[in-house]
């Protein structure tokens, strides 16, 4: 494995322990909103006719506050609260930015737990799947195997019942035989001891049939002798069938055993299934209700207070004065309109998000009762979400135009000026209607070529990673058909993670990224996959663009940057890396580990694991074991002597 691929794994383990810090508004949406505010300031209160130095030097502390970000914030989704809360220091807002909040905690309440519900309902489905068990081919075996047995004894008793009866009949014969011997035998024996005293010639006739009924003896008890050795062949036999018969019949009962012990678990395999698919359907009906009620604080709470703040922002737009143009009015105006699209930008992520969770909902392994339903909603949440990013450019184009139009007197200011505006303009993913190369020292911007929107697609790189967007940074990779399974995979364990950190910050207030040992360290992904400390040290790398491919050379990086054009869009090509067969190797333990990781998650929630130390100490345990079947030496309180 290449340096490079294993800089890969580093990324998205580091991926997936830093995600975090869900309620912190991101540190380079914070310092623009400053930004935005301290130029505000030179509005708030003074004449229209604001004295141009003192513009000037506002514009400077602007800029001086945009370059000491450090995008160290993480969140998902801008903050509407804050958004509402800038909105209403103009004056304009109706909806307290407390509520907002408390509303905005109770959605992402709900997200949070819908997403570790629909991890359990995988979890409990897959024990269904596990659980269930076929033992009807087994039986059937077992019967036919019984049956053949049973004819296989009754043939056996058969034969050895007939040499029973053959050798009791030859047994009766020698016996019959051997008693008329006898008779014979007597028979001589008187006929010879009636000759006393008699004359040889009335003897010799005596004697001779004395003689002759000896010899019958004698042929008698010959007779009798075969019929004994005929019946004493006989033995071998009946006392080999009794044998089979007891083997057979030995058979019989291991097999009659067997099906009992089949009949008995597939009892507790049915009664497992059941209790897990019950469970299974708790949870569906869960995460329904909880749904509904997250539409329902969508479709009302939510979006009025969106709504609030986007109409406090227009109505601040419109009621800037007009007259002084450059001036303060214009830099009001300007404000108002950037915050219009912070407040359209937050609900399209808003919006993203909630698309991402219906869509995961539906495209479960194991598919919920109401996919289908869940299926609209994402698609109908996609569209509504394309619809505030569009507004939203708009606005923040507006927003450039504006400042564009501010001309304090000096080289120096303007050169400010245009370097908050660059900044605004890559903030807001609007492009310069002139000019290009580098925003001060932040994010490039593009200027319709490919360099530039390759540019700005590291600059995007570096907001996802620092505000933890699992599912947007995933956009912004290309795997590749062979690397695909190998990103899901990483991917799903960033998202268990996500669910981690949610679930501990709701319990304790404190994240996956507060925890000592394995987690922090993760950087911002953006940086660590282009192999530079951060995202702003890559503007004066070359990149070199080829078709539909482009690479980039990093100081310091064993292989270069590259990047493919999909669809028309640039993303990051990690094809190669992904497809690696030791990044196979290594990805896969990562469904156990996605198992833990929920199965943490899970007690969090249910409050079996109550404080940070705990969690702390179980996180590194677990998913060593986890990686590692077979124990570590030192895990769970062993030596590793064996």
């Amino acid at each position: 494995m290449s340096k490079r691929t294993v800089g890969m794994l580093v990324l998205w383990s580091g991926l997936a322990v830093s995600m975090g810090s869900c309620g912190e508004e991101p540190a380079s949406l914070r310092s623009i909103r400053a930004a935005g505010t301290t130029i505000a300031e030179a509005a708030g209160g003074a004449p229209a006719a604001i004295d141009a130095e003192y513009l000037n030097r506002k514009l400077g502390q602007a800029v001086a506050e945009l370059q000491k970000s450090k995008g160290d914030g993480k969140d998902a989704l801008s903050s509407a609260s804050a958004v509402l809360l800038s909105a209403a220091q103009l004056g304009q807002s109706t909806i307290p930015a407390t509520q907002v909040e408390a509303i905005e905690n109770r959605a992402r309440g709900l997200s949070s737990r819908i997403s570790s519900l629909l991890g359990l309902w995988n979890t409990y489905n897959a024990m269904a799947s596990s659980s269930r068990v076929d033992v009807g081919p087994r039986l059937e075996e077992i019967a036919r195997a019984r049956r053949e047995l049973a004819a296989r004894i009754e043939s056996a008793s058969k034969a050895g019942a007939e040499a029973g009866r053959e050798q009791e009949v030859l047994t009766a014969r020698a016996k019959g035989l051997r008693d008329q011997s006898a008779a014979a035998e007597r028979a001589a024996i008187e006929l010879k001891e009636s000759t006393r005293g008699m004359s040889l010639s009335e003897a010799t006739p005596i004697l001779e049939r004395s003689l002759a009924e000896r010899a019958k003896a004698d042929g008698l008890t010959l007779e009798a002798g075969r019929a004994s050795a005929d019946a004493l062949l006989f033995e071998p036999r009946k006392v080999q069938a009794l044998q089979a018969v007891e083997e057979l019949r030995k058979q019989e009962a291991a097999l009659g055993r067997e099906a009992e012990r089949l009949a008995e678990r597939s009892r507790s395999a049915a009664l497992a299934e059941r209790q897990s698919t019950e469970k299974a359907g708790e949870i569906a009906r869960e995460i329904a209700a909880l749904t509904a009620e997250l539409d329902e604080l969508r479709g009302k709470e939510l979006s009025e207070a969106f709504e609030a703040a986007a109409s406090a922002c227009e109505s601040a737009a419109r009621t800037a004065p007009a007259s002084d143009r450059g001036g303060a009015g214009t830099v009001a105006g300007a404000r108002a309109k950037f915050l219009l699209g912070e407040v359209l930008s937050a609900r399209a992520r808003e919006s993203d998000s909630y698309a991402a969770l219906m869509s995961a909902l539906a495209g479960s392994s194991d598919r919920l009762p109401e996919s289908g339903a869940y299926a609209e909603r994402a698609k109908s949440a996609s569209e509504a979400a394309k619809a505030f990013h569009e507004r939203a450019r708009e606005a923040y184009a507006d927003a450039v135009t504006k400042f564009q139009s501010v001309n304090p007197k000096g080289e120096d200011t303007a050169t400010l000026r245009d370097a908050l505006v660059k900044r605004l303009a890559s903030a807001g993913g609007v492009s310069m209607a002139s000019g290009g190369g580098d925003a001060g020292d932040g994010a490039p911007v593009a200027d319709g070529d490919d360099v530039g929107a390759i540019r700005l697609l590291l600059a995007e790189m570096k907001r996802v990673g620092d505000e933890s967007d699992v599912d947007r940074m995933a956009s912004l990779i290309y795997a590749g058909s062979e690397g695909q399974a190998n990103f899901d995979a990483v991917m799903s364990m960033a998202r268990a993670m996500s669910r981690l950190d949610a679930a501990m910050k709701s319990k304790f207030g404190k994240g996956v990224n507060d925890l000592g040992g394995m987690a922090g360290g993760g950087g911002n992904p953006a940086a660590m996959f282009a192999g530079a400390g951060s995202v702003d040290d890559l503007s004066g790398a070359e990149i070199v663009v080829t078709g539909d491919t482009a690479s980039m050379e990093v100081t310091g990086a064993d292989e270069p940057t590259l990047f493919r054009k999909v669809g028309g869009v640039w993303k990051v090509d990690a094809s190669e890396q992904l497809s690696d067969p030791m990044m196979a190797m290594v990805t896969g333990s990562v469904g156990k580990l996605v198992e833990t990781i929920d199965g943490l998650t899970g007690e969090v929630e249910s409050g079996a694991l109550d404080s940070l130390e705990k969690v702390s100490g179980e996180l590194m345990k677990r998913m060593m074991k986890a990686m590692m079947p077979g124990g570590t030496p030192g895990m769970d309180g062993e030596d590793g002597d064996e």
